[in-house]
């Protein structure tokens, strides 16, 4: 992955933006799981990796 699409990927959320509406509020719980998910996957991942032997 290039510097350029990492800086966009983990951009931080602009101040300001509000959700508003039970809509708008079921999108940001939607994308809360989607976010813990995708943490979730990448520590089962990571942890996959560890071994003990490496001989």
């Amino acid at each position: 992955m290039d510097r350029q699409a990492v800086h966009h990927e983990y951009e931080p959320a602009r101040a300001g933006r509000w959700a508003a509406g039970a809509d708008a509020v079921e999108a940001v719980e939607q994308k809360a799981r989607t976010l813990l998910a995708q943490a979730d996957a990448h520590r089962r991942v990571s942890s996959s990796l560890d071994h003990d032997d490496a001989g």
